[in-house]
């Protein structure tokens, strides 16, 4: 059923390329794999709106939310790295929490300025 409804959600054409996948997990997959590629003129953007954006006489919330805004932006098509259960080693001090406290850290200094 969600195979269906995904295959249903893409143009006719993707429909006829993806049609014989044999699950939902395969399918997504594959179009993660052919689509995921980022933009690098879009974060390039993206990034510059970032470094010039300024409060001016906008309020904090008004201010804080283009800011998010623009940061969900990034990560939508930038993403951050993700990990699945095992894949990370034992001896690795989880990774994934290294990242987002340095995103929020980053996020932190970037609002400050």
């Amino acid at each position: 059923m969600i195979t269906c409804w995904m295959l249903n959600s893409l143009s006719a054409y993707l429909t006829e390329v993806f049609m014989y996948v044999h699950s939902s997990k395969q399918l997504w997959y594959d179009l993660s794999e052919r689509y995921r590629h980022t933009s690098g003129p879009l974060v390039f953007q993206l990034q510059n709106e970032l470094r010039n954006l300024k409060q001016e006489k906008d309020s904090i919330l008004t201010y804080f939310n283009n800011l998010d805004g623009i940061w969900d932006e990034v990560v939508a098509i930038d993403g951050i790295p993700s990990y699945s259960y095992g894949a990370i080693p034992k001896y690795n001090s989880n990774p994934v929490k290294k990242i987002a406290a340095s995103d929020e850290s980053n996020k932190l200094v970037q609002y400050l300025m």
